[in-house]
């Protein structure tokens, strides 16, 4: 699904430079892949080398659990965290909201 929306106007360079030259930003909802796949396999294994191939420039990940919830998936402080600094509140549950099943 496309939701170069939710990143308009992020401060995320990688996502305003795709946006600015005309690039799209899609996430891939997999149900039940919070249990299935590690997060090595999202950051260097299969799922990463899969997208690579399809033409992927990265993976930012997020884990949502079948209660809703994120998945904390930093070692140091959510102010830390890339996928918080990356998202508004409002936008992560925009996101979320997307897939919810």
């Amino acid at each position: 699904m496309q939701v170069s929306d939710v990143f308009l106007g992020s401060n995320f360079k990688v996502f305003a430079d795709t946006l600015e030259n005309g690039g799209v930003i899609k996430a891939l909802c997999v149900p039940g892949g919070a249990t299935v796949f590690s997060n090595t396999d999202l950051k260097k294994g299969t799922v990463y080398t899969e997208a690579s191939k399809a033409g992927a420039k990265g993976l930012p990940f997020l884990k949502v659990m079948e209660n809703g919830k994120i998945e904390n998936l930093c070692s140091s402080a959510r102010q830390n965290c890339f996928v918080y600094n990356l998202l508004s509140q409002g936008s992560l549950k925009e996101l979320v909201h997307w897939y919810q099943v």
